[in-house]
């Protein structure tokens, strides 16, 4: 995706507790007004906000700030699946760090992927499904992970040391594959990534700032 084909994101999205929906919010946010420069919010910004945020980057597009809209319940594996929101309905959704359905982006989508064993982890094998729109549906995918070792991580609001783990997707019947790579907490939260939407498709990075408190 070429750069600016990403609308300017504005900040009307509303995080309140579990019930999370659309509202209003102040002028601060409203003269939020991002061009094809990459944003760079201050800390004091950012933390002014009362919203779950991070960076996000699609191909070698510009680095764009997006908030938390939505968090809910995936009811096929009990993981809380978090939906992120650009102003003209542009959706990202992660669960457990992993991209699981986009909306509204130029070019390619993620209809859904859906992990086969329960919850995501990062162990020597796993399978998940991928859907994407047009009726390609149905593609089984085989992960390996290989732990690449830690690297000091720093945002405005905070500088960790993670652990990077790289995952080989392999699509046996597309004779196709990605790698994804993941950085990983302590506590087991992924708060950098760069991800494949599929084969050839999109590249979506990211970056928590703020991460998502339940």
């Amino acid at each position: 995706m070429k750069l600016g084909m990403i609308p300017a994101v504005a900040m009307t999205i509303l995080l309140s507790g579990c019930s999370q929906r659309f509202e209003t919010v102040n002028d601060t946010l409203k003269e939020a007004i991002f061009g094809f420069d990459d944003v760079n919010m201050t800390t004091e910004q950012i933390e002014q906000l009362p919203y779950a945020s991070a960076y996000f980057r699609i191909n070698d597009g510009q680095q764009i700030f997006m908030v938390l809209a939505f968090a809910d319940v995936n009811p096929e594996n009990n993981q809380t699946q978090l939906k992120w929101v650009s102003s003209d309905k542009a959706m990202i959704v992660t669960e457990q760090g992993r991209i699981v359905k986009t909306l509204n982006l130029p070019e390619y989508n993620l209809a859904e992927r859906a992990s086969l064993d329960g919850a995501w982890q990062e162990t020597d094998h796993s399978r998940s499904r991928y859907d994407w729109p047009a009726s390609n549906y149905g593609f089984n995918a085989e992960s390996e992970y290989a732990l690449q070792g830690k690297e000091t991580i720093q945002t405005p609001i905070w500088t960790k040391e993670l652990t990077v783990w790289e995952e080989s997707v392999n699509f046996a019947a597309l004779n196709n594959s990605i790698k994804n790579s993941y950085w990983i907490d302590a506590d087991n939260n992924v708060l950098k990534s760069v991800q494949y939407i599929g084969p050839k498709m999109t590249r979506i990075e990211f970056s928590i700032l703020k991460p998502y408190t339940e």
